[in-house]
């Protein structure tokens, strides 16, 4: 494939509204449309650029940084070259979220803890992944408008900042401190300014006006010879070095109106800027209730989806096979032929009921009120309490927060007043979350979330600042709190509100971990043995191979068949034979070594790979194994069914191999020899003339 740029489709047609720009570093044109094609049937609308030229692809993004919304990069694409684009990507300061593909899950969690992705995602020959792909990129989306909505809230914050000083720095009030018996003890240079007529320096001068505190008088003040100012002085009682004082400010009211429209205009400012930072955190937290909504309904949509799919060919075939059995009334033969098709079907459909079991979402406990229910947040009742850890040194702050909660059976408190004492109940309780104050006597809310990362307690965290500054507040959820709440606007619905909030965000992520491991766990393990699965075995056998033809060290290749399996399906039934096959990949688990690599090759037939082992501890573990088969007594319903195997064994050095193939060959033919010569027994290649007797 050429160098360049390849653009994808766009989904939804001309509605660019939301359009996801991605930019694909990607050199198989197969896997791009395969990529391409998960997008547009989650409904993504997506523009995808693919490159198989990293410098170009670098190129493009330094030349528009703000052209794409999502980068990822396979790992395959010219060797290390996708290393090299990770790392030169990560020097180049853009802030455009990465995603990584890669076969080898310890390259990606390395990556992402040098920060050079910020997520990466396990590929396999099936695409499997490509699954989890749109919800995996949902949720990264999800975290980048997140960061840059933090970002932008920074910048207002500080642009505040700076109007709020340069109107201070125009407000030229004149404050001066007096003692009882009337000695000016300090002031500064506005009140220097403004007395220069009646001394040089008021400082220990006797202040000429009466300072009675709680009084508001105005004064003539002589600033020169020639003029005469108004100013306005307030007068409020403070303490100063020990003794009782007074803090007198005057000001310059000749010009108050000039002063007091300067003050209105920026009172004005100060209090729409406010505002808006309100209006855009509320919008913030609706977005994230809607994604957290969003991305729920999706992973339940596509479970229905795919369970419906599933279930409607053995659905189909039990209806079939009782209307059968209703029309056979006497024919005992075509009877139980129609009730073991029953049976078959039946089990399927069991087993894609445990598939759906193991991605349980525990919407029972918190009700979607937007789809299931129209009560407000704060009436959701679960069927366990939740466990809310409090963390306030105030006593006053915690009965306000219990009394919030009071009316609500559902939830059970717990109070810390440190950081230590926190950390010490979250990991003794059953803590569902946490409700923080910024302020520690031992530290700040910040510290907690770092403490509570480093001890693996993952567990989510509000803030409820009594000081209810915005910008500390924004500083605690990057660093990993979830939401926060001044607690000047605490209420009981909007706390409760908050709380279940949390609870469902920090649900999603789990639950996508969740996905993403039991994704991972289909694609090599057979369900029914609990073996690794023939595709697993192909590629542990190329890894082996190779490594033990570069250490010259010996391999041996073991494969198994039960004998006269067909004989045990047509007798007993196929659900007696899955019993035989799952009891037997139990008695290869407990045989093998943690080193070697049991695997379901196929029907009834098994293969273990035994690295760096010699050929004669190799029989020696497959004498074991017949045996075990041999003397064990399988059971179904109320059967006992006896079951023998036949072994055959090849060794890389015995067998002169020269690829992986011929040593799977070698030991297929060494199987042969087994069932040949009356089964029940192991031989290995090359065969001698006597194989391994059965005892």
């Amino acid at each position: 494939m050429d160098g360049g740029e390849k653009i994808g489709s766009i989904v939804n047609g001309a509605n660019n509204a939301g359009l996801l720009q991605v930019l694909l570093l990607e050199d198989n044109v197969s896997d791009f449309r395969a990529f391409r094609k998960a997008l547009e049937k989650r409904r993504m609308t997506s523009r995808v650029s693919l490159y198989d030229d990293p410098d170009e692809a670098l190129k493009r993004i330094a030349d528009a940084p703000d052209r794409f919304d999502l980068i990822v990069i396979n790992h395959h694409v010219a060797g290390n070259a996708g290393l090299r684009f990770c790392h030169e990507l990560f020097e180049t300061s853009v802030a455009v979220p990465r995603l990584f593909l890669t076969d080898n899950e310890t390259l990606g969690i390395q990556l992402q803890k040098m920060r050079f992705v910020e997520d990466y995602l396990v590929t396999d020959p099936d695409r499997e992944y490509l699954k989890v792909l749109p919800l995996l990129i949902s949720e990264m989306m999800h975290k980048a408008a997140e960061q840059k909505a933090r970002r932008e809230h920074e910048q207002a914050m500080q642009a505040l900042e700076n109007r709020f000083r340069t109107v201070l720095s125009h407000v030229v009030d004149a404050i001066l401190i007096v003692s009882r018996d009337g000695v000016v003890k300090l002031a500064n240079p506005a009140a220097r300014r403004l007395l220069g007529g009646l001394y040089d320096n008021p400082v220990g001068r006797q202040f000429p006006y009466p300072a009675t505190p709680g009084a508001t008088t105005e004064l003539q003040i002589e600033t020169s010879p020639t003029e005469m100012r108004t100013a306005e002085m307030r007068v409020t009682a403070v303490e100063w070095g020990g003794e009782t004082a007074s803090l007198a400010s005057l000001r310059d009211i000749s010009d108050r109106k000039q002063m007091e429209d300067a003050l209105k205009t920026a009172n004005h400012l100060r209090d729409r800027i406010i505002e808006e930072l309100k209006s855009a955190n509320q919008t913030i937290l609706d977005q994230q209730k809607a994604v957290i909504e969003e991305e729920r309904l999706k992973v339940l949509l596509q479970m229905a989806g795919v369970t419906v799919k599933e279930l409607d060919e053995p659905l189909t075939a039990l209806l079939e096979s009782v209307e059968k059995l209703g029309r056979e009334e006497t024919d005992p033969t075509i009877r139980a032929m129609i009730m073991d098709q029953i049976q078959t079907a039946g089990r399927r459909i069991a087993g894609m009921i445990r598939q759906v079991r193991m991605f349980h979402f525990e919407d029972a406990e918190h009700p979607n009120e937007s789809t299931l229910s129209t009560a407000p947040a704060m009436e959701k009742s679960p069927e366990r309490p939740i466990t809310l850890l409090v963390g306030e040194p105030s006593e006053a702050d915690f009965r306000t927060i219990r009394g919030l909660l009071a009316a609500h059976n559902g939830v059970r408190l717990l109070r810390a007043e440190t950081i230590a004492e926190a950390l010490t109940k979250a990991a003794d309780g059953d803590v569902d979350l946490i409700l923080s104050e910024y302020p520690y006597p031992d530290g700040t809310a910040i510290d907690l979330i770092r403490r509570l990362r480093g001890r693996g307690l993952n567990i989510p965290l509000m803030v409820l600042t009594g000081q209810g500054d915005e910008v500390i507040a924004s500083r605690v959820i990057q660093t990993g709190a979830h939401d926060y709440i001044p607690k000047h606007s605490l209420s009981a619905s909007s706390l409760m509100e908050a709380v279940w909030k949390t609870l469902d965000k920090a649900q999603i992520q789990k639950e996508v971990r969740t996905a993403r491991k039991q994704i991972t766990r289909m694609t090599l393990v057979d369900d029914l043995t609990g073996l690794y699965n023939r595709r697993h075995f192909e590629d542990c056998l190329n890894r082996e191979f190779s490594r033990c033809r570069r250490s010259g060290t010996d391999m041996v290749l073991c494969m198994c068949d039960l004998d006269h399996f067909k004989l045990i399906n047509d007798r007993y039934g196929h659900i007696a034979g899955d019993r035989v096959l799952s009891d037997f990949g139990n008695l290869v688990r407990d045989l093998v070594r943690q080193s070697d690599v049991p695997c379901r090759y196929g029907g009834e037939e098994f293969i273990i790979i035994f690295p760096e082992t010699d050929m004669a501890s190799a029989v020696h573990v497959a004498e074991r194994l017949r045996k075990a088969v041999a003397d064990h007594r399988f059971i179904s319903d109320e059967a006992v069914i006896a079951a023998t195997v036949s072994i055959g064994l090849a060794g890389l050095k015995t067998s002169q191999a020269v690829f992986p193939d011929d040593l799977v060959a070698r030991a297929d033919e060494s199987l042969y020899v087994a069932k040949e010569e009356g089964r029940n027994r192991v031989v290995a290649f090359p065969m001698s003339p006597g194989p391994i007797p059965a005892p």
